[in-house]
């Protein structure tokens, strides 16, 4: 089973250059594992912990939604949200993060 540093490194290898105009930036607390990805034009970038400044998007889950939703593809469920299990300031900014990414 990959742990959330593996799932999370792995991102960098699949992120596509020149889907975002700006730096935009997502803070993912995982588990007990704490990332800051920051979106460039050019590149992405990976900080351990939490962003100097506020995030843009901010989400929080298990390593198993994480891998649902980031790595897989898939969607949280109801229950997930119902339960807490997956939350975040800002759907739309999850939606145009899947964009960047290679399936």
């Amino acid at each position: 089973m990959s742990t959330p540093d593996t799932l999370i490194n792995a991102l960098k290898e699949r992120y596509i250059p020149g889907q975002v105009d700006r730096r935009t930036t997502y803070y993912f607390h995982v588990d007990d594992h704490r990332y800051t990805l920051v979106l460039l034009p050019d590149r992405m970038e990976i900080v351990d912990g939490k962003p100097q400044a506020q995030a843009d998007v901010v989400v929080k889950c298990t390593g198993d939604l994480f891998r649902k939703v980031f790595v897989e593809g898939g969607l949280p469920g109801p229950l997930d949200l119902a339960r807490g299990r997956f939350k975040t300031n800002d759907p739309d900014g999850l939606r145009r993060l899947a964009r960047v990414f290679r399936k």
